[in-house]
């Protein structure tokens, strides 16, 4: 794995609660119905709510987009059985993260009586990613020595092994 971004967010409770408090409409506007049936049980889900958006924010930074980029309903919030929360990312959200080659999320959230805080690291697994200019790159790298006539590259891309890039072409032949 790699990682491609890092997000965290931190939200004050307090403030958070009074916005919600101030425009009603907001929790249908910010949170998934899923999310909402989550906390309906809770005596105050301000602080729950507060994490959640804070996820929402971390993946922004993570994917190095601002507000605005995708919907709040793109990015949620869910639980495994076990209590681990985990993202799902639609739509938009999910078109960015393909193109930055992201496969896999991880997400920490917690809060006090203050303040909501998300921890979310971005991944792409081991693996072929493409890489624009490769041809620049390899030249750059005397890999082809003094050849006069420059093979023609059908795929370039980095093969991918943890933290180590390995650039990567396939020839098709002499360009006469």
């Amino acid at each position: 794995m790699t990682v491609v971004g890092i997000g965290v967010d931190a939200v004050d409770i307090d403030r958070f609660r009074r916005s919600l408090e101030r425009t009603p409409t907001m929790r249908d506007r910010l949170f998934t119905a899923h999310e909402l049936e989550y906390v309906a049980n809770k005596v105050d889900p301000a602080p729950s709510l507060a994490a959640r958006f804070a996820a929402r924010e971390a993946v922004m930074k993570a994917l190095g987009v601002g507000l605005g980029a995708f919907g709040f309903h793109d990015v949620w919030v869910t639980r495994a059985p076990s209590g681990e929360p985990s993202l799902e990312i639609t739509g938009p959200a999910l078109a960015l993260a393909e193109a930055a080659g992201i496969d896999r999320w991880h997400l920490s959230i917690t809060h006090t009586d203050l303040v909501a805080i998300a921890y979310v690291v971005a991944n792409m697994a081991l693996g072929i990613h493409l890489y624009h200019g490769a041809w620049s790159l390899f030249q750059s790298m005397g890999w082809f020595g003094n050849w006069r006539r420059p093979f023609s590259i059908v795929f370039s891309g980095l093969i991918v092994m943890g933290n180590v890039s390995f650039p990567l072409a396939v020839m098709f032949g002499v360009i006469n």
